[in-house]
């Protein structure tokens, strides 16, 4: 199991409610009675407050706005030499993708002190801005908060906790997920329609990358990826996809023919019960009308984790909302969501 956990976010996400709640189950602190959140720290002295703590075995820690050293924790989870010192740490990011939600937290009696002045909350909500990027680069895990309580949130970080592999591979014994230089390369011999819109399409698609990078599957062929219109995320996994000359020429495309021809409409899907660890669809459930719920299914039939990206019905006529995806999921939240401005969609991992 891995040493010890940082719990991250910006003011009003519930880090210190949730550590409350795990309080009987684990060794817990917060992180703003260790560090001064307005110090520079130096790569040395972030390395030494990480070692501290594993050293007191402190298992989950709570941080908020304190940026430069968020900063310098990143660096240590990619620098070799300094892992290798067993600086191991696992980043919990407690995310809010609504700022209506968000102010209303803001405005709320927080867990440990006052209200908090509108000064505050002004500068909470600017502060977002810069920390969502770092928080997300960082994440080893994210949880949407918006919609859930801190009895829930707490049960997610809980079960991230206990079921968190003893040790993370090496980059060598994993698949190889899709780079934004390759990406950039594939869409642009690619052209067409599709990739018109590549530029922002690659937030999704970075997004499963980081995802699959996280669950230490090591076999590409474990992996099937529905309707990639050329680009897969994880290199040489299966794919599977309707055959476009039947159905729409205008996403055919020259010399790409995915491992298994088969409209996901028509069920049951040809996999037998949990032939992959993951499947991907990006983009591609609100184009299941009128059985989307009967896909999911299978996907969960065939899959044991399920990465999907889907407009909302708030932003598209044939979107899926959040509630439906919970209920066709036995009533379980997804492990980690993150939700897109527009028309780019709701991106899950189940």
């Amino acid at each position: 199991m891995a040493k010890s956990f940082f719990l991250v976010g910006p003011s009003a996400t519930g880090k210190t409610a949730v550590l409350n709640k795990l309080k009987d189950d684990f060794s817990i602190r917060d992180m703003d009675t260790i560090i001064n959140c307005n110090k520079e720290y130096t790569l040395e002295e972030a390395e030494k407050v990480i070692s501290e703590i594993i050293k007191n075995s402190t298992k989950v820690i709570a941080t908020s706005v304190s940026k430069p050293f968020i900063q310098k924790v990143g660096e240590i989870k990619t620098n070799k030499d300094l892992l290798k010192k067993d600086n191991s740490v696992v980043v919990i990011y407690l995310q809010t993708a609504s700022k209506d939600k968000h102010l209303e937290r803001l405005n709320m009696m927080p867990s440990v002190g006052k209200m908090r002045p509108p000064s505050a909350i002004a500068h909470a909500g600017e502060t977002l801005k810069t920390l969502d990027p770092l928080f997300r680069t960082i994440a080893d895990h994210i949880i949407l908060v918006d919609d859930l309580s801190v009895d829930q949130v707490a049960d997610l970080v809980r079960k991230i906790i206990i079921t968190q592999p003893s040790q993370v591979k090496d980059k060598e014994q994993q698949v190889q997920t899709l780079t934004k230089e390759k990406y950039l390369r594939k869409t642009k011999e690619i052209e067409g329609k599709h990739w018109a819109s590549a530029g922002s399409r690659w937030k999704y698609h970075e997004l499963a990358a980081n995802w699959v990078g996280k669950l230490n599957i090591e076999n590409p062929k474990k992996v099937l990826e529905m309707g990639t219109m050329g680009v897969s995320i994880v290199e040489g996994s299966e794919t599977m996809d309707y055959d476009t000359s039947l159905n729409n020429r205008d996403w055919e495309i020259t010399g790409f023919r995915p491992t298994f021809v088969h409209d996901a409409r028509s069920l049951p899907w040809p996999f037998v019960d949990k032939q992959y660890e993951l499947l991907i669809s990006l983009r591609v459930f609100h184009h299941l009308v009128p059985v989307q719920a009967e896909c999911f299914r299978e996907a969960r039939r065939i899959s044991q984790n399920i990465i999907l990206v889907v407009p909302d019905t708030s932003v598209h006529p044939r979107g899926i909302d959040r509630n439906s995806m919970i209920e066709w999921n036995d009533g379980a939240d997804p492990i980690e969501e993150y939700r897109f401005d527009g028309q780019l969609g709701h991106c899950y991992l189940f």
